[in-house]
């Protein structure tokens, strides 16, 4: 179990999971203005795809594809916060089990703009 383990074992296994982690990300908050300001820059993540989902916005059927995105547990995010990887910006939605996560942070997000 990962709450067992030394500071130096989970290190090790987080490095080991970023390294193969190709995607880097650039987290965004917005203080309440509209001007989104960068606070953590070259993040080391992975996004995927995970299913199209149909909504109805405005009385038209649209389609929104979720994203989770993977990062170290100790990145700093929020639910209101954008994160922007390879010129892509995505609107976080909610973060999976923020108590629980061992070694990273699973942010759920959908692509914006």
């Amino acid at each position: 179990m990962i709450g067992f383990l030394s500071p130096a074992d989970r290190a090790d296994m987080l490095a080991s999971l970023t390294a193969s982690w190709t995607q880097i990300a650039t987290i965004q908050r917005n203080p309440g203005d509209d001007n989104w300001q960068t606070v953590a820059s070259g993040v080391p993540c992975r996004a995927t795809a995970s299913g199209a989902q149909e909504v109805i916005v405005a009385g038209e059927l649209r389609t929104i594809i979720p994203w989770r995105i993977n990062m170290p547990n100790a990145t700093d995010v929020r639910s209101s916060d954008r994160i922007v990887i390879a010129g892509r910006t995505f609107q976080v939605e909610g973060i999976v089990d923020p108590l629980n996560a061992a070694l990273i942070r699973q942010v759920q997000a959908v692509e914006i703009g």
